[in-house]
């Protein structure tokens, strides 16, 4: 809610994804010294369940060895057991939990297997 999009539209990187006209999700990825972060990634509710996040993280997975890195890093509210979940099943390992003033965000990351 305090996120300032103007300036993520200039200095981040956004790719969308369409099926067919309609666009059905959305990753923000920033490009940091030593990995890639992925800040958002988002698809509208009805298309969830259909596989677009995975192939949005699949798309990020790509972009972080284009980019010289081998670790992909990203966020999530610990609340959100759901988007941890699919995380893991997508190959992230919880590298710690932060307590902030409203709660908790769990950092996860995966490195990438880059020849």
């Amino acid at each position: 809610m305090t996120a300032d999009y103007d300036a993520a539209l200039r200095s981040h990187r956004i790719d969308l994804l369409y099926d067919g006209v309609a666009l059905v999700g959305v990753i923000e990825t920033i490009n940091k010294p030593d990995h890639l972060l992925v800040e958002n990634l988002a698809v509208a509710p009805v298309h969830q369940g259909r596989g677009h996040a995975r192939t949005l993280m699949a798309h990020a997975e790509r972009l972080a060895p284009a980019n010289g890195h081998q670790e992909i890093r990203l966020y999530t509210n610990s609340r959100f057991a759901t988007n941890i979940a699919l995380y893991q099943r997508l190959g992230f390992e919880i590298s710690h939990i932060e307590a902030i003033r409203i709660g908790e965000v769990t950092h996860m990351r995966k490195r990438l297997k880059v020849p």
